[in-house]
């Protein structure tokens, strides 16, 4: 079974995504999810029914959870529906929410393994996790990366 990737880089200044939710703390990350790589074997249309209903979802934990916008993602990307990546949302989070969704999306998609990639400090790190002992874990150590300098 496929991973599903999520990727959370630390944001260093204020970005145009923070300006859009007037989020100010520099301790936030840019938390993207793409659900692609997961092989769920779904009709476009389904894929963009199970992403607009877990950016729902994940709205109950984080405010500004949104789908991708084509202009955000690489060119090798999925092919864009109305301007947004099918399978792509992110969410701007502090590290507690950062737990809450990944835990969430953990229960969400109990099945599946995750790929955690995280970002910050200059420095790219790649974690998997199957498990919520994992996930902890991978947690973990992306808290003490996050503040090494």
């Amino acid at each position: 079974m496929a991973d599903i990737s999520i990727k959370l880089s630390q944001l260093k200044t204020s970005s145009r995504f923070q300006e859009d939710f007037r989020v100010a703390s520099a301790d936030n990350f840019q938390l993207t999810v793409d659900l692609n790589s997961a092989d769920f074997d779904l009709e476009p249309e389904d894929l963009e029914a199970l992403t607009n209903g877990l950016v729902e979802e994940i709205r109950e934990l984080v405010e500004d959870a949104q789908l991708v916008r084509e202009s955000d993602v690489p060119k090798d990307s999925k092919p864009a529906l109305g301007g947004f990546v099918l399978g792509m949302l992110k969410a701007e989070v502090s590290f507690k929410n950062a737990k809450a969704l990944l835990d969430f999306l953990g229960n969400r998609f109990s099945s599946r393994t995750f790929t955690l990639e995280f970002e910050g400090n200059g420095r790219k790190h790649k974690l998997e996790y199957g498990n919520k002992e994992q996930l902890e874990d991978a947690l973990q150590a992306i808290e003490r990366l996050s503040k090494l300098t």
